[in-house]
């Protein structure tokens, strides 16, 4: 069994150096690929606000100007 688990890694090990060799033989490179990864923190980011936006937008819509917006939006304060 401890065979076939080191054989599982070496194999996992080979085709990921395979994988980077033929990244960055397509002509990316490691500095490419972290801009990319922040960039789509940033997107990624926008996206949670703009959803968090319009999910404040529907709530001000249901409950109307007379009620104040729920705090915590567990519900843990409806039992008390």
């Amino acid at each position: 069994m401890g065979f076939m688990i080191f054989l599982t890694l070496l194999i996992s090990i080979v085709a990921l150096i395979l994988a980077y060799k033929a990244y960055t033989r397509s002509g990316g490179n490691i500095d490419e690929l972290r801009s990319n990864i922040h960039e789509l923190g940033i997107s990624t980011e926008k996206i949670r606000q703009m959803t968090a936006d319009a999910l404040s937008k529907m709530e001000k819509s249901l409950r109307g100007k007379d009620h104040p917006p729920a705090e915590g939006g567990d519900g843990s304060n409806e039992n008390k």
